[in-house]
């Protein structure tokens, strides 16, 4: 499932050449996958491209005078592409929305947004924004996402906070939980405690004040690592031209079990965690 670090790169890689295109043309083409409520994002302008958490937000302004700003909210889950092509092609398999986008000054020379998705379980939905640019109706569970990893809000004290009430959970299922850290999965939270040398087992009630400040800066660290290096892709993850990332060259953790360990050496161990199998070291994260 791509992650914060490959939601912010398609992010990154399709907002220079969408900002400012009007929505020309919607073409749905499985019916289930763009829930857009009775709503019509015809003829709107694309204003800007935001992320939160794993959720692509596409900002929509109407021109037809009927309906405030309108977001277009995406979610990947497990094989979801949004991908830009410059030509009318015929669209590859398992595509199952398009955008035609043009210029008000150029309507002769249209690009097109896809989203594409062989598993089927991504979404698209079009929604109504509130005054402070948040998606109304948006699915179960994006009003409770937590703070950004990479923002101000996401610090030791947030995590501190939640230590008596999460404190038989394990630092895995810790970092997995959407309400605690908005963006992370199976890939990062795993590289996150390695480079925390926190083991994935410990329960939250018995990690200390200086260990939870080593994970937010661990966290930091790994994410902003792999957005430089465009994400992770291990098999269906791509940029939004079609480009793989470049950081599983990086990974300390992830996939590694029965490999040495890139520092000490050791045999990288394996257990399930949170229902996800979790790779780490047993003498870098002893703790």
């Amino acid at each position: 499932m791509p992650e914060l670090p490959e939601v912010e790169t398609v992010r990154q890689t399709i907002l220079p050449s969408v900002t400012g295109r009007q929505i020309d043309m919607i073409s749905p083409l499985t019916p289930g996958v763009y829930l857009s409520g009775g709503l019509d994002a015809s003829g709107s302008i694309i204003t800007d491209v935001r992320r939160r958490g794993k959720y692509l937000l596409l900002d929509l302004i109407p021109q037809d005078g009927l309906h405030g700003p309108l977001i277009m909210l995406v979610h990947l889950r497990m094989t979801g592409r949004l991908l830009l092509r410059e030509r009318d092609e015929t669209p590859p398999r398992h595509t199952h929305l398009r955008l035609r986008l043009t210029r008000p000054d150029q309507p002769d020379n249209p690009i097109w947004l896809d989203f594409h998705d062989t598993r089927r379980f991504g979404r698209v939905w079009l929604l109504t924004a509130d005054p402070e640019g948040r998606p109304v109706g948006a699915p179960g569970g994006y009003d409770a996402l937590g703070p950004e990893p990479l923002g101000p809000e996401f610090s030791a004290a947030w995590l501190q906070g939640l230590r008596d009430k999460r404190k038989n959970t394990s630092l895995k299922a810790f970092l997995l939980d959407q309400t605690v850290i908005a963006g992370l999965g199976n890939i990062y939270a795993d590289e996150s405690l390695f480079a925390a040398k926190l083991a994935p087992y410990q329960s939250v009630g018995t990690v200390s004040d200086t260990q939870f400040s080593q994970l937010v800066d661990a966290v930091r660290q790994v994410l902003a690592d792999a957005v430089s290096c465009q994400g992770t892709s291990l098999r269906d993850y791509v940029d939004g031209w079609n480009r793989k990332g470049r950081f599983q060259d990086c990974l300390m953790a992830y996939g590694r079990a029965g490999q040495p360990c890139r520092i000490c050496g050791t045999v990288m161990r394996k257990m399930k965690l949170a229902g996800r199998t979790t790779c780490w070291c047993p003498d870098c994260q002893s703790s």
